[in-house]
């Protein structure tokens, strides 16, 4: 137990783990996605891509680590 724990008389918050642990998915799930795009679609892709293509990249780069941090 920590000093702090003792002064307060309650514990950690139970969700306080779990909550960091989604954001560190949602981190490495946001660079991973970057990286897999740069490495399949190629950097002379992107700088032809149109925004509705742009649009769908970053769709599918940014919803997937909201889910992780929505849902921790």
């Amino acid at each position: 137990m920590s000093l702090r724990m003792l002064i307060s008389g309650r514990s950690r918050e139970p969700g306080a783990i779990v909550g960091m642990l989604a954001l560190a998915v949602a981190g490495v799930w946001f660079v991973g996605a970057i990286g897999t795009v740069f490495a399949l679609i190629g950097l002379d892709r992107l700088s032809v891509a149109t925004p509705m293509e742009w649009a769908a990249m970053i769709a599918a780069i940014v919803l997937p680590p909201l889910m992780a941090v929505f849902s921790g």
